[in-house]
């Protein structure tokens, strides 16, 4: 098999279970919606994705993943809104830049 098709798998598998992960992280956030407790957001900068949804997901944040051009299978979270420290509501979306 040609590397560069062995290369868009790879990358095509690794964006399903993003969008899985961030599906997944969505829908337990809004389960969580209902409470008016408000909570102080993570630091998730630097972590894998699947780094970041062990750290949010217990805290009852969701998270939506915005993607990098050129963000390799090895691509951390280079960015969060809102930021580390802030205090939100339980079950808000935090945004995430993969790069």
């Amino acid at each position: 098999m040609n590397l560069r098709y062995l290369r868009v798998i790879i990358a095509l598998i690794i964006i399903s279970a993003a969008f899985i992960f961030s599906f997944n992280s969505v829908m337990n956030a809004l389960s969580h919606s209902s409470s008016n407790e408000e909570i102080e957001v993570p630091d998730i900068t630097g972590k894998t994705v699947a780094q970041a949804l062990d750290i949010l997901e217990p805290t009852g944040f969701g998270f939506i993943i915005e993607y990098e051009e050129g963000a390799g299978s090895s691509a951390v979270i280079k960015s969060q809104s809102p930021s580390a420290g802030s205090n939100q509501r339980e079950g808000s979306i935090v945004k995430v830049v993969i790069g």
